[in-house]
């Protein structure tokens, strides 16, 4: 999704609430999106887990 890739260009690492919140989507909802999204890196596990764009993406 390109909101979500916009909004972590401009934000650098975040929190699956905190893109969620923006996006005005459950955090559920928002976690299946990002798994499956290919530019998008997770780093950390489960609370502390945050995701990025991949670094051929900045």
């Amino acid at each position: 999704m390109v909101k979500i890739e916009n909004y972590l260009k401009e934000n650098g690492e975040s929190k699956t609430n905190a893109i969620a919140e923006y996006l005005n989507l459950s955090s559920a909802r928002t976690r299946k999106i990002l798994s499956e999204m290919k530019t998008i890196e997770a780093i950390g596990t489960n609370t502390n887990r945050k995701y990025r764009l991949k670094d051929n993406q900045k």
